[in-house]
């Protein structure tokens, strides 16, 4: 998926939030690299990737290094 834009971007995070919710997980993810840059309006260039760094869940951070993607929403995180 080619991420044109900030709009690109967020749309691509809302449809993993979607899936993880609809999986029962909650977290916020923690992002860096060209898209989160998109998000906050710093630079505005396409990017084909989304670099998680980490994941919050109930208050409590995990590293992605630690966890990966939950093991349901995995498959379809390129949808």
């Amino acid at each position: 998926m080619d991420l044109q834009n900030n709009s690109d971007v967020e749309t691509a995070l809302q449809r993993v939030g979607e899936l993880l919710d609809a999986d029962g997980h909650a977290y916020a993810i923690v992002i860096l690299g060209g898209a989160a840059l998109n998000l906050l309006g710093i630079v505005q260039r396409p990017t084909t990737d989304v670099d998680i760094l980490a994941f919050v869940r109930s208050g409590r951070l995990d590293r992605t290094g630690e966890r990966p993607l939950p093991r349901p929403s995995r498959p379809r995180a390129r949808e």
